[in-house]
């Protein structure tokens, strides 16, 4: 069971500032089962203040994009630093984005995105990137 040192904020604090302490956590990179019990909520909270608040759902997005930020920038130090382990994970992580980017958006559309961000390199140079990329996946499961 996870155990939280102690809460991050008052028991009679307000739900705005439970928000709040809740996104600086997911910001600094903690998980959400993390984050909830320290603003004394349960793991499912967040999710319904998502559901009912547009705003917050985005300012989570955003929190969680700047917590895997801060993951990543650790993980590449310490890979820098030849750390095999953090470069064994770097490149899992790296593999499973890559794998999500082809299941969200489809390979035509990540040709495209990909020629903008790298405009000087030829449609076939990004394919065999795309290629080199897939053979780093793991292989299918099931039939």
């Amino acid at each position: 069971m996870l155990e939280v040192d102690s809460l991050t904020i008052s028991k009679d604090a307000s739900i705005e500032e439970r928000k709040a302490e809740f996104l600086h956590l997911i910001r600094e990179g903690y998980s959400v089962t993390y984050a909830s019990k320290s603003v004394d909520r349960s793991r499912a909270t967040p999710y319904l203040w998502a559901e009912a608040d547009p705003e917050f759902a985005k300012a989570w997005a955003d929190a969680k994009e700047s917590g895997g930020d801060w993951f990543e920038d650790k993980l590449r130090k310490g890979a820098d630093e030849g750390v095999p382990s953090l470069i064994v994970v770097g490149l899992k992580m790296r593999n499973r984005f890559i794998e999500r980017q082809l299941v969200q958006i489809g390979r035509d559309d990540l040709m495209d995105r990909l020629m903008e961000l790298a405009p000087g390199l030829t449609p076939e140079e990004i394919e065999a990137t795309i290629g080199e990329a897939m053979k780093l996946l793991p292989a299918p499961r099931g039939g």
